[in-house]
């Protein structure tokens, strides 16, 4: 009898955590100021042309010369210059901090800090840290976010794109 009392009290908890799992699920699917500063972040040093779907309409720029595709054109050039793939210019990010230092409905200021690593093969980056080997260089930013449309974008000049392309 005791075990029967038991697995009745288990199944009502068990399908509690459930639901409340799946609902703090969907609340981290909206999208907020953080998570897309960071997104943002990732895709930029990682020279990903999706940043483009982080980016406001006025950094974005007309469709046929976007500062995203210059960026990534640029990014690709300088690997050419170099003579190497385009993924030893790519990095990614770790060890990333993030501190909100203005928000309300209409935009938001998020300073993020982090340490970026060249990106080369997931398995070397593995390796690397595992080793202490690789340099990381320091990143830090404040970037300017915009609500448009109920989703956050990143807008102003992030990490200076756009700039002297």
């Amino acid at each position: 009898m005791g075990r029967n009392k038991s697995l009745v009290l288990f199944i009502p908890l068990f399908l509690l955590a459930f639901v409340l799992q799946g609902l703090l699920i969907l609340a981290d699917c909206k999208g907020t100021a953080t998570g897309t500063a960071v997104a943002f972040s990732r895709a930029y040093f990682m020279a990903d042309p999706a940043m483009a779907d982080l980016l406001c309409d006025e950094v974005l720029g007309d469709e046929e010369e976007s500062s995203v595709d210059l960026y990534v054109q640029k990014v690709a050039s300088e690997a050419r210059h170099r003579g190497v793939p385009v993924g030893y210019i790519r990095h990614q990010l770790e060890h990333i901090h993030t501190q909100t230092l203005h928000q309300d409905e209409a935009s938001a200021e998020i300073h993020l800090t982090a340490k970026k690593r060249v990106c080369i093969n997931p398995v070397f980056a593995w390796v690397a840290k595992l080793f202490f080997l690789g340099e990381t260089q320091e990143v830090e930013a404040v970037l300017h976010l915009v609500n448009q449309e109920g989703q956050w974008k990143v807008c102003g000049a992030p990490y200076d794109l756009g700039v002297g392309i």
